[in-house]
Order: structure tokens, then sequence, then C-alpha cells
């Protein structure tokens, strides 16, 4: 990754911890993660069971990875335009999206009955 393409990426990094969070967000290197969001949902409602959801790009495969209780659901393949973008005009909830919708297609195929046995009450 050239030093510009990591300017970028970071200025768009800044731009989305502002807007969404309130807050500044973390120096990027040039490898490694950049932790984008993070929230626990319900996919199944009746349950009530909380899922932890979390959003990362990684630099080094330039790739999102997201995660549902710490186990990786979805990637996608990306570019350094692209990730721009992404950071640039999306809000959190475009950015959780397609992993809150893979979840409530693994909550549909049964992917979460061990996780509600194993924290039943």
């Amino acid at each position: 990754m050239t030093e510009e393409d990591r300017k970028k990426i970071q200025d768009a990094y800044d731009s989305f911890c502002q807007r969404e969070y309130n807050g500044d967000a973390e120096e990027i290197s040039d490898k490694g993660t950049i932790p984008i969001c993070f929230t626990t949902y319900e996919f199944d409602k009746e349950s009530k069971y909380t899922h932890e959801i979390q959003i990362n790009f990684d630099l080094d495969s330039m790739c999102w990875k997201n995660y549902i209780d710490d186990e990786l659901v979805l990637t996608q393949q990306t570019d350094v335009e692209s990730l721009v973008d992404d950071l640039s005009y999306c809000s959190f909830d475009d950015i959780i999206r397609d992993c809150v919708m893979e979840g409530f297609r693994l909550e549909k195929d049964g992917y979460f009955d061990e996780y509600k046995k194993e924290f039943a009450v």
C-alpha cells in the first residue's frame, strides 16, 4: 500500500469515526486490521439471545471481515477506492447490514442452536 493510499484510508476512517462515534479514529498503519463497527443484535426476538457483531477491515488482504460471536461469517474483497467511498459515505447501519442479513440466514438455518443451548438460563 502506498503512503497516499494509507492517507486516503486514514482520512476516510477519521471521517467515519467522527460522524458515527463523535470521536477520533485510531492511527492506522499500512498493515493489519482496522476495527470499524461493533454492536450486539438479536436475530431471534423470541429467544432474546444477543449476539456480538464485529466488522473489521483487513488491510493485508484488502477485505471486509464480518464476525458474529467471534466467528468469521462473511468476507468481501475490495480495493482502496471502494473502501474510502464506503467509509466516507456509509453509515454504521449500512456497514453492518450484510452481517445482520447473514445472521438472520444463519438463525433460520439453525446455526445458533448450540449457542442457545450453551447459554440457556
